[in-house]
């Protein structure tokens, strides 16, 4: 009778270990998993942009060139629907007419990026006057002080294809001051400039950032 007695103590004893090791093993593990997914948050890629000024040269009231007063602005661009992103839009344009706007680009994350532009148009429906208009459309930025890229219009007929490619501007690291960035639409004088009389164009900037790897 002892021995029996003895017998079930020791194998209620190592029931009660094997539950313990059960137990205790899947507490760790799990803790593991836990810490494993703490190391592999996700950073964040959040780019702020803003137009900040606008200023035009247009026909005035009596069919001169008039140079308007350069307005401050605060516009958040990422805060608006796609849309209602038109930057320009070129109206009655004349040889001499140029339309300039003041961008603000800052890193609001944690991953720094390169960024550049990408003019968008509609080239596939527009007519030939259309077109030649934007023959003659030269686009000018800068980022601070540096001109880093002028180009006419329709050179942008496919945007973003291999052909074209995106105009790359630079990169922000995580906690880099903004970036001043400002884009020049100017109607210029040229050989065939009549052949776009009584024709507007419409064109669309876009801004683009993409994750630094290098």
């Amino acid at each position: 009778m002892g021995k029996s007695i003895r017998a079930a103590l020791l194998s209620a004893i190592i029931a009660c270990l094997c539950l313990v090791l059960i137990i205790g093993g899947t507490y760790a593990l799990f803790s593991d998993s836990v810490t494993v997914n703490n190391h592999l948050a996700a950073g964040k890629l959040k780019v702020g942009l803003k137009m900040v000024g606008y200023q035009e040269c247009v026909l005035g009231a009596d069919g001169s060139l008039v140079t308007g007063e350069a307005e401050e602005t605060d516009i958040d661009l990422t805060a608006t629907s796609s849309d209602d992103l038109t930057i320009f839009d070129a109206e009655n344009a004349v040889p001499g007419c140029w339309y300039q706007a003041t961008l603000e680009l800052t890193n609001n994350g944690d991953i720094a990026f390169d960024y550049g532009i990408r003019m968008i148009w509609d080239e596939e429906g527009a007519t030939d006057k259309e077109k030649t208009l934007a023959e003659q459309m030269q686009i000018t930025v800068t980022v601070g002080q540096d001109e880093l890229a002028k180009f006419m219009l329709s050179d942008y007929k496919t945007c973003g294809s291999a052909q074209n490619g995106d105009i790359s501007l630079g990169y922000m690291l995580k906690g880099d001051d903004a970036k001043t960035i400002v884009v020049k639409a100017e109607f210029v004088s040229g050989d065939n400039n009549n052949a776009a009389q009584e024709s507007s164009v419409s064109f669309d900037l876009q801004v683009y950032a993409t994750q630094r790897t290098a």
